[in-house]
């Protein structure tokens, strides 16, 4: 089993005027990008399972402004040449896309869910898609659509950073090993808010996370995420939302229905 993995970490903030460019990403390839994603963590499971990670690209650019577009356009271009060259070869894919950038020039400004259009353009509807990302990010319907598998961290501060990277990752080994047509369920909640009045050890934070538990705990249910979304920036695309992600495709009316009810 093959998997790609890779990521893109861009929190993008437009009230600061110097756009991030190149240098100011940290440019990670090989062995180092399944260490930033918490997989080499899981050697006895990726031997037990003869899983070999791909590493495409991980650019680290943390929070800064909006992201020039020739610097998007290189890391697009290193996604696309991993893609393109292991294509033949990959069951999967696994991703940490934060979900907060916004690069200048491009259009729908998000430069997480250009990623994936991308991918999905060369891949076809077929292949297995996964992934983890900040609950400061943002989604919507189309993303979640080319997706198989979307989860967020729970927490914030990000306290359980390895553990969601890990359970989206098993989530896609499972998709993989048991082979079923399953999109993740999208609900966009009318709620702007900084991620600083949303720390998760205080409500409303507190009892959504609780529900969550309890929802994903349900076999019906592959993973489910409340994601606050980001606002530094002028986007459509920007809010909160909902993630429910059904085990089965004759799961989806419940994943609706929970959906529904977070």
């Amino acid at each position: 089993m093959k998997i790609l993995i890779g990521g893109l970490v861009a929190e993008s903030n437009a009230y600061v005027a110097k756009p991030c460019e190149i240098q100011d990403f940290v440019i990670q390839t090989g062995e180092d990008i399944a260490h930033r994603m918490y997989l080499d963590e899981l050697q006895p499971e990726l031997q037990a399972n003869d899983i070999e990670l791909i590493p495409a690209i991980f650019a680290y650019g943390a929070g800064a402004g909006r992201v020039a577009y020739d610097t998007f356009d290189y890391i697009l271009k290193q996604f696309k040449h991993a893609v393109e060259k292991y294509q033949g070869e990959l069951d999967g894919m696994f991703f940490f896309l934060h979900g907060a950038s916004n690069v200048i020039g491009l259009e729908g400004g998000s430069g997480d869910h250009k990623i994936i259009e991308e991918i999905r353009r060369i891949v076809g509807p077929y292949m297995p898609i996964a992934v983890v990302c900040d609950p400061h990010g943002n989604v919507d319907q189309e993303y979640a659509d080319r997706l198989n598998i979307l989860r967020t961290f729970r927490h914030s501060p990000h306290t359980d950073r390895k553990e969601a990277h890990q359970i989206v990752f098993r989530c896609l080994v499972n998709l993989i090993q048991n082979r079923r047509e399953i999109h993740p369920v999208y609900r966009k909640v009318p709620i702007l808010l900084g991620g600083e009045r949303c720390v998760s050890t205080d409500e409303p934070l507190v009892s959504i996370n609780r529900l969550l538990d309890e929802i994903e705990a349900d076999p019906r249910i592959l993973c489910c995420s409340y994601h606050i979304g980001y606002l530094r920036h002028d986007s459509a695309k920007c809010g909160a939302s909902v993630v429910v992600v059904p085990n089965q495709p004759e799961d989806e009316a419940y994943a609706r229905q929970k959906a529904d009810e977070i």
